[in-house]
């Protein structure tokens, strides 16, 4: 198995504001800089996508194992280039993940296709992890913790794929990190 190093996440967003009354004409910079999050000690690094075969595809990734679970249709699966179909859980050398397991979670990132027709839906089965009723084409959405991690349980995320025949083809592709027990 694979080691990791420099495990990290980086998040901002702002913008640098001129004000145009006669009040002021200093810019102030509104929002939150670069940040860096360094995760030490993080053993658990996959990624998957999952595409939609048919209208309404439903999938479940099991944060804690890394499996997926084909719950409505068949969404395809890929682990990594060339290696697809596969909904146990490998990482990105084939090897089993470890599964996550009193350990610490330090995120996940969810992205949705730039190229995608139509929305795809998140359900989490814990309250600290969104749900998200709409993702749209491009839609990107980070769930990180703090450098120490956090100790609760890891999430179940659902994706559902809208009803209409443009789903087919539409991906999500989740990113998941943390360091086992």
């Amino acid at each position: 198995m694979a080691t990791l190093a420099d495990t990290q996440a980086n998040y901002g967003l702002f913008a640098d504001a001129t004000p145009i009354s006669i009040a002021g004409e200093n810019k102030r910079r509104i929002g939150r800089t670069q940040q860096r999050v360094s995760y030490t000690g993080a053993d658990i690094l996959y990624r998957v996508e999952l595409t939609a075969t048919a209208s309404g595809d439903v999938a479940t990734l099991n944060t804690v194992t890394g499996a997926v679970t084909q719950d409505t249709g068949t969404p395809s699966v890929t682990r990594w280039t060339g290696e697809t179909g596969d909904l146990a859980a490998k990482d990105f050398e084939g090897v089993d993940i470890l599964t996550f397991s009193g350990g610490s979670i330090f995120g996940f990132l969810v992205e949705v296709g730039a190229a995608n027709d139509k929305y795809i839906a998140l359900a989490s089965s814990q309250d600290w992890a969104p749900d998200i009723p709409e993702m749209q084409a491009g839609f990107t959405n980070a769930t990180l913790a703090p450098p120490a991690g956090y100790a609760g349980t890891a999430p179940y995320l659902t994706f559902t794929w809208e009803s209409h025949a443009s789903a087919i083809g539409d991906t999500v592709t989740i990113t998941f990190c943390a360091k086992s027990s």
